[in-house]
């Protein structure tokens, strides 16, 4: 048999039961997040932005600034890219004898 000397059980049991009841409590809780979440669906709300929202107004200011900074860097060293590689491409149909097409109006864009 094993000794259980200086091993309250009373204690363990104690800690167990409150971590069960702190894990009903968030599951009640997530539950009300669902319905939230449902109802802003239902009015014709986007989750995923709303979520976005949530994620931003958890960081702090500088945080929030300096991401948006990087994103924007990062967005438009991309585009810089593909307008080099777009020109890069011209060129080569103008060497090659080609005729470049031109891209779809916006309302055909919209349409694909």
């Amino acid at each position: 048999m094993i000794n259980t000397v200086g091993i309250s059980g009373n204690r363990i049991l104690s800690f167990i039961e409150r971590i069960e009841h702190i894990d009903e409590e968030l599951k009640a809780l997530n539950e009300g997040k669902k319905e939230v979440f449902s109802e802003a669906k239902g009015e014709g709300l986007d989750i995923k932005v709303l979520k976005e929202i949530l994620r931003l107004r958890k960081q702090d200011r500088d945080e929030r600034d300096e991401q948006e900074s990087l994103l924007d860097l990062y967005l438009r060293a991309i585009q810089d890219a593909g307008a080099r590689a777009s020109q890069s491409g011209i060129n080569r149909l103008s060497q090659l004898g080609g005729r470049r097409r031109e891209p779809p109006s916006r309302s055909r864009r919209a349409s694909l």
